[in-house]
């Protein structure tokens, strides 16, 4: 069993407030399935796929960070309206807040492929991943750009 497998097999808690939180906020007769979508260092991300017509992303922060998640989802927030002042594509934070005391962000899910397509083992062209890598420059270069003053 691969470890991402093996964390959340381990965290069945996280799945059923996961769940709680998705029908708090798609209503409690909506129809969906949740699946992991991995971790990052302070919360747990799952996709949650609506009926097949859409998704979303729930972010539950992790236990041990619990003392600062909320913030820090306020300013993911802060920093995402920031990215789409610039017309750089990003999630659209759709709720944050917190269930049982757990801190939660609740985004849009943008449809995209993974980074590691763009190593050497990628089925892109060298020109497409020339393309994609100009395109991240621009964007890197538009978020440099905002004054962190307001946050």
């Amino acid at each position: 069993m691969n470890d991402k497998l093996k964390y959340f097999n381990n965290h069945t808690d996280d799945l059923k407030k996961t769940d709680q939180i998705a029908r708090e906020f798609l209503g409690k007769k909506s129809i969906f399935t949740i699946k992991p979508l991995g971790e990052g260092s302070n919360n747990i991300n799952y996709l949650v796929d609506i009926n097949d017509k859409s998704k979303i992303v729930i972010k539950l922060s992790k236990p041990e960070f619990e003392y600062k998640a909320l913030s820090d989802y306020q300013k993911e927030n802060w920093c995402l309206t920031k990215a789409h002042e610039l017309s750089i594509p990003s999630p659209r934070v759709l709720k944050l807040g917190k269930h049982d005391s757990r801190a939660f962000l609740i985004e849009s899910y943008i449809e995209g492929s993974p980074v590691a397509n763009l190593d050497e083992s990628s089925l892109f062209s060298d020109e497409e991943k020339i393309k994609v890598w100009k395109k991240l420059g621009e964007y890197t270069k538009r978020i440099n750009s905002v004054s962190i003053a307001g946050w």
